[in-house]
């Protein structure tokens, strides 16, 4: 079922009080003692309110469209090409072993963490951090829709970052700086894009007055 990280909690043992009755001097230390573990004991990570873009008004669901003029992606965005990606196929993989290839990448390998997941909808949704630069970081939500040989994809910036101008490279498609990141992921998996020769034919076009 969908849902956030629970919160930790800190548990504590009462031990036995002592036959005898201490000094002052001997009741400091367990209080100077507890002090001390108060302040090396690691912060517990509260849980947070995730925003989620799986529609589930249909038995299987499906991913939302990226809002126009945002650094989202999404294999959803047909009507916007600067922010479309054709789902990826993972054959010959079945979709369990996609989806433990697919957690190992960005889990183990890239720091994320599972903020949500639907098995009966094949849906799991990831926190993962990226570099902005100079010391910065970013974490973007990626949400994945698995079926038999391919999964839909949303990636969405926590920071919006307009897109640039032009591109670097004949033939690519300018739009947000998600591209790239998804693209990589996409090549780090060894996975392919579902997409037809149309698909590649879209270009930025910027018109003057």
């Amino acid at each position: 079922m969908l849902g956030s990280t629970k919160p930790c909690t800190i548990r504590a043992q009462l031990k036995p009080q002592p036959l005898f009755s201490p000094t002052p001097a001997q009741r400091a230390v367990p209080s100077t003692l507890a002090a001390l573990l108060v302040l090396v004991s690691p912060p517990c990570q509260a849980a947070e309110p995730v925003g989620l873009h799986l529609e589930t008004s249909g038995s299987e669901g499906r991913l939302l469209p990226c809002a126009p003029k945002t650094s989202c992606v999404s294999s959803a965005n047909f009507l916007s090409p600067s922010q479309y990606l054709a789902p990826w196929s993972f054959d010959p993989k079945t979709p369990a072993a996609a989806k433990r290839q697919l957690l190992d990448e960005l889990v183990g390998a890239r720091g994320g963490r599972v903020v949500a997941e639907d098995e009966g909808r094949s849906y799991v949704a990831l926190m993962v951090p990226y570099k902005l630069g100079a010391g910065k970081t970013d974490v973007d939500l990626l949400e994945f829709k698995f079926t038999d040989v391919a999964v839909a994809f949303r990636s969405e910036a926590g920071v919006n970052i307009p897109p640039p101008p032009f591109c670097y490279t004949p033939g690519c498609i300018s739009g947000p700086p998600n591209r790239a990141r998804m693209e990589v992921l996409r090549d780090a998996l060894g996975w392919s894009s579902q997409e037809t020769d149309e698909d590649k034919k879209w270009v930025q076009i910027l018109l003057h007055n």
